[in-house]
């Protein structure tokens, strides 16, 4: 049974909520970085206070990183060739995915 190559990264902390004016500028950060028409987290108060009422909005400090890979390192490096040139045709994680294979050869 095969296994796919992967690339995984855990991060461990303790939540946290954090209070109101936290994640109103959290909130405001988010849609200003991932909205790309522009829109602003702007709305009559009442609404936001209602909105913001309906949030659990947290924190995790980060107090422990683990990562781990399989990017076919158990192949030989002919085989380990033909499958990142095999993900090279695919989407964007499969070519991501071939080039972090390519810096481990």
């Amino acid at each position: 049974m095969p296994t796919w190559n992967y690339v995984v990264v855990h991060v461990r902390g303790r939540g946290r909520l954090v209070d109101e004016a936290t994640l109103r500028e959290t909130l405001e950060d988010m849609v200003r970085h991932f909205d790309p028409t522009g829109w602003r987290f702007q709305a009559p108060e009442e609404y936001v206070r209602s909105a913001l009422d309906s949030i659990a909005g947290f924190e995790i400090p980060i107090e422990q990183v683990e990562g781990k890979f399989k990017l076919s390192q158990n192949r030989s490096r002919t085989d380990q060739e033909r499958v990142a040139a095999w993900l090279e045709h695919g989407d964007a994680a499969s070519r991501a995915v071939a080039a972090l294979m390519r810096t481990r050869f």
